[in-house]
């Protein structure tokens, strides 16, 4: 069994980390909560639902709802045996491939979608509506961008491409 208390000096780092971890999923507008049971996992796992109630101060059903999203994904395990351990299936190379891989799925699917919205958008500017103009601008940056994510990922992280049928 772990030990999911740190003496006080580690306790400053563990504090320190999981501010740093909520610090940058609030920038990228990733969810708090899960932001903060991934740090836990990762920093205690395998760990109980217990446990991780005194780790973060949410409910139980909280706890519940999340981890079940987390290993519905495939990003997480629970033990057969009583108590129930939940821990992250597989490496973290692993579980950051299988990230960047939807990543790269939705990032197709975005420049596929975006260009059909882009024409629509074509189609009332036309008509003279100055936000339409406004869009197509922005939709057209946002299309490069996923373009470009979708080049340089796979060969920055080593991975096979995706494709989407």
């Amino acid at each position: 069994m772990n030990n999911y208390r740190f003496d006080d000096k580690l306790e400053k780092y563990n504090t320190f980390l999981l501010n740093f971890f909520e610090d940058v999923s609030g920038s990228k507008r990733t969810n708090p909560k899960v932001t903060i049971l991934t740090y836990n996992l990762l920093m205690h796992g395998p760990v109980t639902q217990p446990h991780l109630k005194e780790l973060t101060g949410f409910s139980v059903g909280t706890i519940s709802n999340y981890l079940s999203l987390l290993q519905k994904y495939g990003y997480l395990k629970k033990s057969e045996t009583q108590p129930i351990y939940y821990s992250f299936n597989g490496s973290l190379k692993d579980l950051f491939e299988r990230g960047m891989g939807i990543f790269e799925i939705s990032a197709q699917a975005a420049t596929q979608f975006l260009p059909l919205k882009q024409k629509e958008m074509e189609a009332l500017a036309q008509e003279g509506n100055e936000g339409a103009v406004h869009l197509i601008k922005r939709l057209s940056e946002i299309i490069t961008v996923f373009e470009i994510y979708s080049e340089f990922l796979p060969i920055f992280y080593g991975f096979e491409k995706k494709s989407i049928k």
